[in-house]
């Protein structure tokens, strides 16, 4: 007996074993395959009888669909940290009112179409406009580009073209050339089109990130893929040189399996059909002059490779060409680092790059002199690509030992942290215990919990802390100094009254008031390293090996000497509160490369099970600036949606992203002249106040 799923009804067929030939139908294409061995029905039922049946239990998978809508509101209750900040500020007009839309919604779909239903889920969570929150769909198929765009200043450019473009079946755009129309209507109206990519904090992240992704989209993020241009994507440019415009249709490269086979009516000649995108030219249309189809032969796949700069979140490259006598710092090598690089690989640990134990590719530095304001200075260059490092385990210790070196042969430094997709707080609060020299524990940033099981483990891991900081007192009064102690011990009791406060309130909509990862998460790292001389004592003798001063100290970077924090629309989550814990601490200058604002992805997020249709990530907490609050800005006491706003902002053009940003370098080497000119000191941080 074998079971299939249509319509989320399950129907039984009995199977039998036959040499058969099968069609396969994707919309009207067809093609006949040969298959030695193959299942087939002893009898099968006709698909109008089967459409009567499923129509018969219309009312039965309408109530199903409407459960699953219901059990997500409940959820989002229960769970959402932002929920009554976004509806105070107007970002969702409440969360009854969204559920009554959607339920009209849902009553009007095909019951034949769980994708269609799908994608209508996915649409209701991308209405919470949370860059965290994602439903992901079960399907593998994706369509992919041989050319990627930028947004720039209220534009689109092109700023990558695979090396296997398909250029003798169609004309080949040039590296800048405006994009006008995608499918005949402006690049801003297609966006707008699809709700799902429209949820990625702030409109120029919407635009930003959509354009940079165009390149692989994906029917697993609730894009309907089917319903678009068959043929390719039609876009009118216009080419950098001559001004002119021109229209193409760029082939798609396909991968995967289209969720087609529960959509009956998709394969069936009869019945509803899935809705076409109302856009002019998305439909099968003979190529004008000029236009060339390319479906047949498939673009092979380029990791990268071909003209201009393919952009990705977390690219451990930086965008920028530093200069020619620029210095990589290396990693040292010795016996021991390679006895422990050797046991990484054979653990075969899936969470460890073991080709990277030491994270020496995700952590890049570099030291150059430059010549700013007529005075000869070594510039620190610090690449920061994400907050999920290789190894979790040592990333502490290889930025401490990277932070030394950058400390003692740097003037001033530069941190590039662009594109940033995020990733672990206790990295995120680890790099600026190591910029900062003395941490302001009152503008330490705060977060404000949903009572969920991260929650509840964040309370043992907070009261274990407690237990291991008091039991070695007199070590840690050594390591860190007797103020600093009383301080972080005195934060490590305060959270767990706080964790204990809101989870015995009853109320399952409860929120806490403001813990302080930062604390825990300094606790916890001077307690891995302590217990480093009796757990693992290769990694001890390892990190001993390479002098670290590191191995129980941060490195923070001397407080007389400069730093600027580079960010743009695209960094996410950890990515906006690294800037904002530096920020508030007045330690750093925030400079905007082209964008006024980081993403605004404001909080921690948990994975939870939503009835059949799979997981869904959740943003569970809300970071929060004390300080921001006690300076009576109520717009920057909270990141989410609103970032974090740079303290000065570079202008972008389209020539930076085939020049490695130098007219951004050029705007950044000013700053830093001019900020030196008002300095009574040369070398003052005070130039850096805002």
């Amino acid at each position: 007996m074998k079971f299939i799923l249509i319509g989320s009804v399950l129907l039984s067929t009995t199977m039998t074993m036959a040499d058969n030939s099968c069609l396969f139908m994707y919309g009207s294409k067809s093609q006949t395959v040969t298959h030695p061995k193959v299942y087939i029905p002893k009898k099968v039922t006709p698909l109008k009888e089967i459409r009567e049946t499923l129509e018969t239990l219309n009312p039965h998978i309408l109530k199903s669909r409407i459960e699953t809508l219901s059990s997500a509101v409940r959820l989002l209750k229960a769970v959402y940290g932002p929920l009554e900040y976004k509806q105070a500020l107007g970002f969702i007009n409440g969360i009854d009112k969204l559920q009554e839309e959607f339920v009209a919604k849902i009553s009007k779909l095909n019951p034949l179409q769980d994708r269609e239903f799908g994608v209508l889920m996915v649409e209701f969570f991308s209405r919470l406009n949370d860059p965290h929150v994602s439903l992901r769909l079960n399907s593998d198929y994706a369509r992919e580009l041989p050319i990627q765009m930028t947004y720039i200043n209220g534009k689109y450019y092109v700023n990558w073209i695979s090396a296997e473009y398909p250029v003798e079946k169609i004309r080949k755009p040039k590296l800048l050339d405006q994009v006008i129309k995608i499918e005949n209507v402006t690049v801003d109206e297609f966006i707008s089109r699809f709700p799902p990519v429209n949820a990625e904090g702030n409109e120029h992240t919407n635009k930003s990130l959509f354009v940079q992704r165009i390149v692989s989209m994906s029917e697993t993020s609730g894009l309907p893929l089917l319903n678009m241009n068959p043929n390719g994507l039609r876009l009118t440019l216009r080419d950098k040189r001559t001004q002119k415009e021109y229209t193409i249709l760029v082939p798609y490269k396909e991968k995967g399996t289209p969720m087609l086979s529960r959509d009956m009516s998709l394969i069936s000649s009869g019945g509803q059909k899935d809705k076409p995108l109302t856009v002019k030219g998305s439909e099968r249309q003979k190529p004008k002059d000029g236009e060339r189809p390319f479906r047949e032969d498939r673009i092979a796949e380029s990791i990268g490779k071909g003209e201009g700069r393919k952009i990705a979140l977390g690219d451990a490259e930086t965008l920028f060409r530093l200069p020619k006598d620029a210095v990589e710092i290396e990693f040292p090598q010795n016996e021991s680092i390679k006895l422990y690089e050797e046991r990484i690989k054979l653990q075969k640990n899936k969470d460890i790059d073991s080709s990277d134990p030491f994270n020496r590719k995700h952590l890049k530095a570099y030291i150059f002199k430059k010549e700013i304001n007529g005075k000869v200075m070594n510039v620190g260059f610090l690449r920061v690509p994400s907050y999920s490092p290789s190894n979790p385990q040592t990333i502490i210790y290889s930025l401490r030992y990277v932070m030394s070196v950058l400390g003692a042969k740097t003037d001033l430094l530069i941190i590039d942290q662009m594109n940033n997709p995020g990733g672990f707080v206790s990295y995120s609060d680890a790099l600026i215990r190591n910029l900062v020299p003395e941490i302001k524990s009152e503008n330490q940033m705060q977060f404000l919990f949903r009572p969920t099981k991260n929650l509840q483990q964040k309370y043992h891991e907070n009261a274990k802390a407690i237990e291991n900081f008091v039991k070695n007192e007199v070590v840690f009064r050594l390591i860190i100094g007797s103020e600093k102690f009383d301080q972080v011990l005195a934060d490590l009791k305060l959270n767990n009254e706080r964790i204990l406060a809101a989870t015995n309130t009853g109320d399952p909509f409860s929120i806490s008031e403001g813990i302080k990862l930062a604390s825990l998460n300094e606790a916890m790292q001077m307690i891995s390293d302590f217990s480093l001389i009796h757990s693992d004592n290769l990694l001890f003798s390892t990190l001993a090996s390479i002098g670290s001063a590191a191995l129980f100290k941060d490195q923070p970077y001397p407080k007389e000497k400069p730093i600027y924090f580079l960010v743009n629309e695209k960094d996410f989550s950890g990515g906006d509160a690294t800037p904002a814990g530096l920020q508030d601490q007045g330690r750093v200058k925030i400079v905007g490369v082209g964008a006024k604002q980081t993403a605004g992805a404001g909080g921690t997020v948990e994975t939870f099970e939503l009835s059949e249709m799979g997981k869904v990530s959740l943003t569970t907490s809300l970071m929060y600036r004390p300080l921001r609050q006690a300076k009576n800005d109520p717009v920057r006491t909270f990141v989410e949606n609103v970032g974090v706003e740079a303290d000065v902002v570079l202008k972008v053009t389209p020539d930076d992203y085939i020049n490695g940003f130098q007219g951004v370098l050029k705007q950044l080497y000013k700053l830093i002249s001019d900020d030196m000119s008002k300095a009574n000191n040369q070398n003052s941080v005070q130039w850096l106040s805002r």
